[in-house]
């Protein structure tokens, strides 16, 4: 099995860690790479077990099959983590979290 990230999913990821930090989320880079890394590790020991929902039709354009699963971080926040299967590859396509995507989902 093999767990692929778009280059705009890996950008994203990047720029999180800059956010977490500037934002006051979190009070260092480590800090800040730490809990990417461990969003990172999740997806790739998760994905295969991870109950897998359907996503809207209103995320996936064009897309027939995709799928999302969730990794509750905190008590305030849950990353959705979007993708497409094919053969034995996971393909990441978008990571978003509930204060981004606050009324697609409830939670």
């Amino acid at each position: 099995m093999k767990v692929l990230f778009l280059p705009s999913v890996t950008d994203d990821l990047q720029k999180l860690v800059r956010i977490l930090v500037q934002n006051g989320y979190l009070g260092s880079y480590d800090s800040a790479i730490s809990y990417v890394t461990d969003i990172i590790e999740y997806i790739q020991r998760k994905i295969q077990i991870a109950y897998k929902r359907k996503a809207s039709i209103s995320f996936r354009p064009g897309l027939v099959d995709l799928y999302y699963m969730t990794y509750r971080r905190s008590r305030r926040t849950i990353w959705y983590i979007f993708f497409t299967i094919s053969e034995d590859s996971y393909l990441i396509r978008q990571i978003s979290n509930n204060h981004v995507l606050n009324g697609y989902f409830e939670n």
